[in-house]
C-alpha cells in the first residue's frame, strides 16, 4: 500500500513518514503542491495525507486537494488532511466534498491509525 504524504515541515514529515511506515505503508513524500502532483501522476496511490497549509500560500493545500480529486486515478482514493487550522470537515465546508477525514494537529499515533482505519482497512496495509 502506498501513501502520498504532503508536509512542508521537515520534522513533522519525518515523524509522519515513520508512523505510516509502521502501519505498513510505502511512503512517498512531497514538501509542496507541485511535487505532490508530480508524484501522484507517476505512482499509483492508496491514500493521500496532506497538510492543509503548505508554504507561504495558506491555501496551497486546499488547491492541491481539489487538483488531486480531479485526477481520474484518485477519484476514489481517500484523502486525509492534517492541520492546526481544521479539526472537523465542518471547519472548512467548501473542502468537505473533496476530503475523507481530518487529523487535527497535534495528534497521537492512535488518532492517525484510527482515522486511516476509518477510510482504509489497515489489514490491507500490512
Amino acid at each position: 500500500m502506498r501513501v502520498l504524504l504532503v508536509e512542508d515541515d521537515g520534522p513533522c514529515a519525518e515523524l509522519l513518514s515513520l508512523r505510516l511506515a509502521q502501519l505498513g505503508f510505502e511512503v512517498l513524500q512531497a514538501q509542496d503542491a507541485e511535487s505532490a502532483l508530480d508524484l501522484a501522476r507517476e505512482h499509483p496511490l492508496d491514500l493521500v495525507l496532506s497538510d492543509l497549509k503548505l508554504g507561504s500560500d495558506g491555501f496551497a493545500g486546499e488547491k492541491l486537494i481539489r487538483r488531486l480529486r480531479e485526477m481520474p486515478a484518485l477519484t476514489s482514493v481517500p484523502i486525509l488532511v492534517h492541520s492546526v487550522y481544521m479539526h472537523h470537515l465542518s471547519d472548512l465546508p467548501e473542502l468537505a466534498p473533496f476530503v475523507d477525514g481530518v487529523l487535527p494537529k497535534p495528534f497521537a499515533f492512535k488518532q492517525l491509525r484510527a482515522l486511516i482505519a476509518d477510510v482504509l482497512p489497515l489489514s490491507q496495509a500490512s
